[in-house]
């Protein structure tokens, strides 16, 4: 989801990718996390993110599969 906040002021577009995103994801590809693992892979999203890139579902697909894998920190 996105939306626009004022921060001192100004407007700042603000994208929102939630828990119930990452789980929706995997379940499309037939895996089920826990919110461990959900929770895991947001947090690897938002440690290697790309400004350039973003977030989109194949960063998510990708981040799921570093995180079922364990090829992470």
């Amino acid at each position: 989801m996105a939306n626009i906040i004022n921060v001192d002021g100004r407007p700042v577009l603000q994208v929102l990718w939630h828990l119930d995103d990452v789980h929706e994801c995997a379940q499309s590809r037939g895996i089920d996390l826990t919110d461990e693992q959900a929770n895991k892979t947001l947090e690897l999203i938002a440690k290697s993110h790309d400004a350039t890139i973003g977030v989109n579902f194949d960063v998510i697909n990708h981040s799921i599969q570093a995180v079922l894998t364990k090829t992470w920190g």
